[in-house]
């Protein structure tokens, strides 16, 4: 560690201020959905968010405990997350209280101070995760990224003196309290935005935006047909992608998705096509195709019908995007299932109509999509300041240091 520090602060090794406790071992068939007086709750990796979250938890019988108070979760307690994906591997949440007796698994790690203040560690630990110093610490398996007790114990935390400790502590909770104010508010806004455009798109395809258009133009609600998605578009299966059989390829990014371009050889998809994910998180969703685009097996291109508005088409398939997901392969990965897509019913109106729901849907949510933006901006530059007032705490840069005071022992 090179940075600059105040000189009554001290380098100090974590396993000299700290010890480490491993959680339970446990079957994946030991664990029970329903609390009983026989069970505990184990907290998990997916416990362990900005703060620990108890709305999602397991249980296990408390034999498993093996009657080790030491494996009992304490105010105070920093839960680490020492393995998990490699970007989540180092997440770390700190324990305020304990609502109820509580036990924890053998992914976390939980850590217990020698005398200093926990929350200042806690702090300094969550200072390293955000800033990905984990990743490089941890070593990868096949699925799942680690980071043992013994790497843990040689990691180099600047530790200042008890008050000062104390002071640092307050401050980025001051900090945090009106940063998470702020943080709150945008995430409500986020939340009615998205309520707002599922009211949208209700009234959207139950013909109440468009009532004054059919009156104006002597349309009748009663010329919507009753169609299924298989009626009026075709799906076409895309190809496995392989550098053996398609050497000359780019791979790009369409929205976070991998999307291959070929140079000379293979299928290819025209530019402006409508292509539908068909694996992962996004299933469902409907992208535009990339120029000389490859259609690669995750997805399938999309023949829509004349009588189909594409912008039309493309906004009722995103509301089904949950009804897709319900269906998961054996790795859980969501995925589009080619029945259920096919089956799902649509009201069908004349495609002026179509034309007129997409251009109203266009306007309107192209507005809102513009105070989407700005708030999740805003939370983006609310995230990068906590990473900012983290990384002054641990320079002594936060207004807090009281030169006079003395060091603390290096043990």
């Amino acid at each position: 560690m090179t940075e600059n520090f105040p000189a009554n602060w001290r380098l100090i090794k974590l396993g000299s201020i700290c010890y480490f406790e491993r959680g339970i071992t446990f079957p994946a068939a030991a664990k029970e959905k329903i609390s009983t007086e026989k069970n505990i709750p184990c907290i998990r990796t997916a416990n362990v968010q900005a703060e620990l979250d108890i709305s999602d938890l397991i249980y296990v019988d408390k034999s498993f405990t093996k009657n080790n108070s030491a494996k009992l979760l304490k105010a105070d307690d920093i839960i680490f997350s020492s393995a998990n994906s490699r970007e989540l591997v180092g997440k770390t949440c700190y324990v305020n209280f304990i609502p109820f007796e509580m036990t924890f698994g053998g992914f976390v790690t939980v850590i217990r101070t020698k005398k200093f203040l926990s929350k200042y560690i806690f702090y300094f630990l969550r200072r390293e995760f955000l800033f990905g110093n984990f990743m490089s610490e941890s070593t990868q398996t096949v699925n799942i990224a680690n980071i043992n007790t013994s790497k843990l114990a040689k990691y180099i935390i600047p530790v200042p003196p008890l008050a000062e400790q104390k002071r640092i502590v307050e401050k980025i909770d001051l900090l945090f309290a009106k940063l998470n104010l702020a943080q709150d508010k945008l995430k409500d806004v986020l939340r009615r935005l998205e309520l707002h455009k599922v009211y949208l798109l209700k009234k959207a395809f139950d013909g109440t935006l468009t009532a004054e258009f059919r009156t104006y133009n002597g349309i009748s609600k009663d010329d919507w047909q009753e169609k299924t998605l298989g009626e009026i578009c075709k799906l076409i299966q895309g190809e496995k992608l392989s550098e053996k059989k398609f050497p000359y390829l780019e791979v790009k990014y369409l929205r976070g998705v991998k999307v291959a371009k070929m140079v000379d050889s293979g299928r290819f998809i025209s530019a402006g096509t409508k292509i539908i994910l068909v694996d992962g998180e996004n299933s469902g969703e409907i992208f535009t195709a990339p120029e000389n685009g490859y259609l690669g097996s995750t997805f399938r291109a999309l023949q829509i019908a004349e009588n189909v508005d594409a912008d039309f088409f493309q906004y009722f398939v995103s509301t089904k995007k949950t009804l897709y997901h319900s269906k998961k392969r054996g790795s859980a990965i969501p995925h589009l299932d080619k029945k259920l897509f096919n089956s799902t019913p649509i009201n069908l109106p004349p495609l002026a109509e179509q034309k007129e729901i997409a251009r109203l849907l266009d306007n309107l949510l192209t507005k809102e999509n513009r105070v989407k933006e700005i708030a999740e901006k805003s939370l983006q530059q609310i995230d990068a300041l906590k990473k900012n007032i983290l990384a002054r705490a641990f320079r002594g840069e936060l207004g807090t240091n009281a030169p006079a005071e003395n060091p603390v022992e290096e043990i």
